[in-house]
This record gives structure tokens, sequence and C-alpha cells, in this order.
């Protein structure tokens, strides 16, 4: 036991570097005899060639992708988003605004529904509704719930905590997450299929997008996405139908758009229309 040696190694840092270590690491254990070994191999897999990583990353050896964390930033998503994306606990820390603490009085905003938008489209065209601007309607539906919300605290006196329950689940929120390139690498693939809301569907699109732009992101993510984008769907008879295979027509790595942005022009070209949001400020 006088040789056991215990030390920080690093809390952060290339992941190609720290991945190609690890996994030399399980074939030479019995080189490694003291902790500057260690170290001394770290430094020689950070001159790794991409390819290398590359072909290591595709295979299935989760355990060597989980030592580089990434935290991602996820803002003015809803709190309907927040709901479904904190289901997937495996691999990934979640912190977020709290109604229970924060006082959302007069600082409401809204998350709107691309469903929504496309009727303001429809509106905006001329096709009659039997009521005002689908978009404004929305809105003014959610800002009388936060009326509502504002007036139970500073009228009636209650706590935050409760008057939170006539919180919409639009109400747009803040989210950190953090997680290692395996469980984002699962995210990805479960919550970027069509079976998920839109808003998730496209707040994940957008979580890849960023992804790709991080050290060895191609290496790491450019295999990423649903199942139907390379093959056969494993939702069976649950299947939407709509296989992904049309965003991904060339080879891994040489794409001219990446696929996140090609999914995300395709389904909501609204998000682009700046008359449909006209009415919203908040959106």
């Amino acid at each position: 036991m006088n040789k056991i040696e215990v030390g920080v190694i690093q809390s952060h840092g290339d992941p190609g570097a720290w991945m190609m270590m690890l996994a030399k690491l399980t074939q030479r254990g019995h080189t490694i005899q003291s902790l500057e070994d260690i170290k001394n191999l770290l430094g020689e897999c950070a001159e790794v060639k991409s390819s290398a990583v590359k072909r290591v990353a595709s295979l299935p050896h989760g355990t060597i992708k989980r030592f580089t964390p990434i935290t991602v930033a996820v803002v003015g998503a809803s709190r309907r988003f927040l709901a479904q994306i904190r289901t997937h606990q495996v691999g990934l820390t979640y912190v977020s605004g709290s109604l229970q603490y924060s006082d959302y009085s007069g600082k409401g905003q809204f998350t709107i529904p691309y469903m929504v938008a496309q009727k303001q489209r429809e509106w905006l065209d001329g096709k009659t509704f039997s009521g005002p601007a689908p978009l404004q309607y929305f809105k003014v539906s959610c800002e009388r719930s936060m009326e509502h919300y504002a007036m139970m605290i500073h009228d009636y006196g209650i706590d935050n905590d409760s008057a939170g329950y006539l919180a919409p689940q639009s109400l747009r929120n803040i989210l950190i997450i953090q997680g290692n390139h395996q469980a984002w690498d699962y995210l990805i693939r479960t919550r970027g299929c069509n079976r998920n809301t839109q808003e998730t569907q496209y707040v994940i699109m957008r979580i890849w997008e960023e992804l790709l732009k991080t050290p060895y992101g191609y290496e790491f993510f450019g295999n990423s996405g649903p199942d139907c984008l390379y093959g056969k769907c494993r939702e069976g008879k649950m299947s939407c139908g709509e296989p992904w295979s049309k965003y991904r027509d060339e080879e891994y790595g040489t794409f001219s758009i990446p696929v996140p942005r090609r999914v995300i022009d395709d389904r909501w070209p609204l998000l682009k229309d700046k008359e449909v949001w006209s009415f919203g400020n908040n959106t």
C-alpha cells in the first residue's frame, strides 16, 4: 500500500486526447507504473490525428467517451420542454430557473408553439378564423394567467411556489445541462426524432448544431441523430413513418450544410418569417 498514488490529472480537457488515452490505457496497463506515466500518455494522445479519433469515436465503447463533459445553456425554452427533457437523467445534470424561488411578476415571457405560428401565417394570408389573430390570442391567454399569478403574490400574499401553479407551460425558462459525449449522443438520438414535441425536437437540433462546433465535434457527433437517419427505426409500429434519410446525402464529415441545420430549415421555415412573429415580442 505504500506505493499507491492518487492525484487529479485534469478535470476537463481535450475530448479526443482523453478518449484515445483511455482506450490505450486499457491495452497498456502493464506499462503504467506512476501518475507521471499517465500524464505522459495523455500528452502523447494530444498529438493523435483526427482520423484516429474519428475511428475510435465510431466504436460502441461508451466508457471512454464519458470523461470530458460538455455544458450547454438553453435560454427561452418552455417549462413544458423542461418537463420532457429532464426525463433523461442518465449521464446528464440539470439546473433550471425555479418557480419556487423566482418571482416572475411582470417579467413572464412565453414560448409560442410552432403550430400557432402556422395558423398565424394562414390568418395573415386571409384565411378566416372566428376569433382574433391566433398568435395574439395565445399571448393574451398566457399574459392573463401571469396577471393572476402576480395578483396571488402581491394582493393575497401567496408564496411564489404556490402561485407558480398558475404559470402556463409556455413560460420561458433558463436551463443548464451538463453531460458526457455518450449521454449527449443518446439524447440527440432519442429526443431528436419526430415522436417528440416540435419544441423539444427543435431545441435538440440546436444543441446538436452547437455540439458539432466543439473540439472534435464531428468526430463525436457526426454520426448522431435518430436511427432512421442511417437505417431502420427501432420504434416499429410506433414509428412516425417519415424517415430522415433525405437529410443525409453525403458522407460523414463532408456536409456542406450540417444535418441539424437541414432539419431546422426544412421542418420550421416560418422561424425566418418576421411578419408571423410580429405580434410576439416575447416569443
